[in-house]
């Protein structure tokens, strides 16, 4: 189906094993969009009653069909997951490169799950998928962070890199924090 590219990453930070799965037609046909995406995903694969601050909550990062294409107005990614708040659905969307990035090596959705025993960071590119030691970025902002992943992996010409972060108040699970991607906010 055009727009979309039929995969998504499932990526468990417990057994620190990346997955790629296929999404049928059928779903982009029934849940439009990134928010439908994400309802459909959040809804299909998240058990009841889930903590959201636990490991099994799921943290769904979604594009729309027109994510990755020069079409104006259409850079927006989305945060599907189960509100620490609220306790209820949350969807957010922020602007930027992300969706972009996120599209451009091949995938419509992005689910993060599970919970790493030290920081990690997660590097995801055409090529590869991997889970890195983020210690070194643990206690600092947002935008420390990404300065310092954006100079580490420094973009080749016209290549799409798109950082996304947590600052302190979401290393301490503080339920209102929010992620962060090159200073605009999913909340």
């Amino acid at each position: 189906m055009n727009g979309y590219a039929g995969k998504m990453l499932w990526v468990d930070l417990t057994s620190k094993i990346p997955k790629t799965l296929e999404l049928s037609e059928e779903i982009f046909r029934k849940f439009l969009g990134g928010k439908g995406l994400g309802v459909y995903l959040l809804y299909h694969n998240l058990k009841p009653k889930i903590d959201p601050l636990s490991p099994s909550n799921l943290l769904i990062f979604v594009t729309g069909p027109l994510s990755g294409t020069n079409f104006p107005c259409v850079a927006r990614g989305g945060v599907v997951t189960k509100s620490p708040m609220t306790e209820t659905f949350l969807d957010s969307y922020a602007g930027g490169k992300f969706a972009h990035a996120l599209k451009t090596v091949g995938y419509d959705a992005m689910i993060i799950t599970g919970k790493s025993e030290s920081p990690v960071y997660l590097v995801v590119n055409e090529n590869d998928i991997s889970i890195k030691d983020a210690s070194k970025l643990w206690g600092l902002t947002s935008i420390e962070t990404e300065k310092r992943l954006l100079k580490e992996f420094k973009p080749i010409r016209n290549e799409r890199i798109s950082v996304v972060t947590i600052g302190p108040a979401g290393e301490r699970l503080v339920r209102f924090s929010g992620i962060v991607t090159e200073n605009r906010i999913f909340g």
